[in-house]
């Protein structure tokens, strides 16, 4: 079996086991059945993977002032060729905190979103399709590569659910802050 087959199945499980409405869903089976799923295939329209560093036990959770697009974002990026939006997770974790994550201990996605996006000064993408995973972290011994993390954000910090829904506008972000909470 192809690469794009498992990568395509592999999405289509976390489509239909993620807790999100239905509309959402068809859009994720839509977007599939077009195929170019991934940014080196399609540069305007593909697949993303977003990893929220949370601190449970705190009630916190890691956001960064994000330099591209200007707003306070969870971690992500781009599903790459060859990978499984499970280990694309494990590679922007290593990319962009410096910390080695096995697949298992990142565990399944939660959530799916997508983000429009206009900012032709900066970015050539205009949707993400977002599958979200949540990385349980104790903020105390979380220690992140801050020269990996500058070249993302302006800055990052830990905050609580409180904190975070003053700070942040972008409407998918605050959907996983208010799924947070049911956690």
């Amino acid at each position: 079996m192809s690469r794009f087959i498992y990568m395509v199945n592999d999405i289509r499980e976390t489509i239909e086991s993620a807790d999100v409405d239905r509309k959402i869903k068809n859009l994720f089976l839509e977007r599939i059945a077009k195929g170019s799923l991934l940014r080196d295939e399609n540069e305007e329209d593909h697949f993303c993977v977003y990893f929220a560093g949370c601190d449970f036990t705190n009630k916190e959770f890691f956001l960064g002032h994000h330099r591209k697009s200007g707003l306070w974002l969870f971690n992500g990026g781009h599903i790459d060729k060859r990978e499984l939006p499970g280990q694309s997770v494990v590679r922007e974790i290593k990319e962009e905190w410096g910390i080695d994550f096995s697949q298992k201990d990142i565990g399944k996605p939660k959530l799916l979103t997508i983000t429009k996006i206009y900012n032709p000064m900066k970015q050539k993408c205009r949707v993400h399709y977002d599958i979200w995973y949540f990385i349980s972290l104790n903020k105390k011994k979380f220690v992140p590569d801050n020269n990996l993390l500058n070249k993302e954000f302006f800055k990052n910090k830990w905050i609580n659910i409180g904190g975070a829904k003053k700070l942040v506008t972008e409407k998918n972000t605050l959907s996983a802050i208010s799924l947070f909470d049911k956690f």
